[in-house]
């Protein structure tokens, strides 16, 4: 299968998906192309793991968005997630 959707982040820890287009950002978001190609057998599966790599934590307060994303993915996908969240080393 595959898709593709927006994620929408704000600086406040919100995210939001878009399905077709970004459309309008405010000033305090950014948008995150997500492109998924899950073969079949991922379906016979319960769980997916997600690790997300921040390279600047001052910048991407990866902290706040973690249930947020976990729930982005969740409403596009009909996979349960669990995300992990890593500074990238130096």
């Amino acid at each position: 299968m595959k898709t593709s959707f927006f994620l929408v982040v704000s600086d406040t820890g919100k995210v939001t998906t878009k399905t077709r287009s970004v459309g309008k950002l405010e000033e305090n978001e950014i948008a995150i192309r997500m492109n998924l190609n899950l073969p079949s057998s991922l379906f016979n599966k319960p769980k997916l793991n997600v690790t997300l790599t921040s390279q600047d934590q001052k910048t991407w307060e990866v902290t706040q968005v973690l249930d947020s994303v976990k729930d982005a993915i969740e409403g596009v996908t009909p996979f349960k997630v669990e995300v992990e969240i890593k500074k990238e080393a130096e």
